[in-house]
């Protein structure tokens, strides 16, 4: 069972509280109130057995072991694309090549994996380079990715503002934060999906189709690279070998995991 608390009255002792007045006290919060759920079902040992429990937790993710994990592992397919040149080769064009056989120019010299034009005359045109080719935009360049680094941004009210009652009273332009700007992302980590056994998605679909249930799936195999004619450069393809259905409670607008572990799932 749980109770419903308002910050200001958190001190408070109010055991055995009823529904009604709970609610009573959920009606007359405010704005910016806080609202606390405190489980008094558990007795003292089970509580204190959770704290030893979490302790525990905490103390297996201390920093300081995070070295003798060693340096992450990429992918092999990764690892095979950021060995690979990735830029595209163009063919001679008599009409405006004028240089010799072993000589390049502005209009067969290769072109970059992320060159918005060629991306563009594709059939069907791409929207978004892959996610290695946005890898060389940024490194690429003179700079070699200097200045590609992410910008650390703060969101929060600048303090100490008197010229008007402390926020959520009063703002202005000193003291609130910059403006966040929301934009497109220009690449993709999955160029491409595609499946081993074209019954997988079916049987999948058939469920929702019976019941117009929602259903959660998660979809294992392996990713490799994608190089089939109109693709990007650069690209990768997830191939699902199998759709890995948790236990869920469903539907139609709604669904609920049941002790959904994501160590199992891992571990599959």
């Amino acid at each position: 069972m749980f109770r419903t608390l308002r910050y200001q009255d958190s001190n408070i002792d109010d055991h055995g509280e009823s529904d009604a007045d709970v609610n009573a006290k959920i009606e007359k919060s405010r704005h910016g109130d806080l609202l606390f759920l405190l489980d008094h079902a558990k007795s003292g040992g089970e509580a204190a057995a959770n704290t030893d429990q979490q302790n525990d937790s905490i103390s297996h993710i201390n920093p300081s072991n995070w070295s003798t994990c060693g340096p992450p592992v990429e992918d092999k397919v990764d690892q095979e694309m950021a060995k690979m040149d990735g830029r595209i080769h163009r063919k001679r064009n008599e009409q405006l090549c004028h240089h010799p056989l072993s000589g390049q120019c502005i209009h067969c010299v290769p072109l970059e994996p992320f060159d918005s034009a060629y991306l563009e005359h594709l059939d069907p045109p791409v929207k978004f380079m892959s996610f290695h080719a946005y890898l060389r935009k940024l490194t690429g360049g003179q700079s070699k990715g200097k200045f590609s680094s992410l910008e650390n941004l703060s969101c929060h009210i600048r303090p100490g503002c008197r010229d008007h009652p402390p926020w959520p009273n009063g703002i202005c332009t000193k003291c609130q934060p910059n403006p966040v700007t929301l934009e497109i992302q220009p690449y993709r980590h999955v160029d491409f999906v595609q499946f081993e056994n074209p019954q997988l998605m079916n049987t999948f679909l058939d469920y929702w189709r019976q019941t117009s249930c929602q259903r959660i799936g998660i979809m294992l195999g392996r990713y490799a690279r994608f190089n089939a004619p109109g693709s990007p450069p650069l690209a990768i393809k997830a191939v699902v070998a199998v759709i890995y259905e948790p236990a869920q409670a469903l539907k139609i607008t709604t669904l609920y995991l049941n002790n959904f572990n994501v160590t199992n799932l891992v571990n599959l």
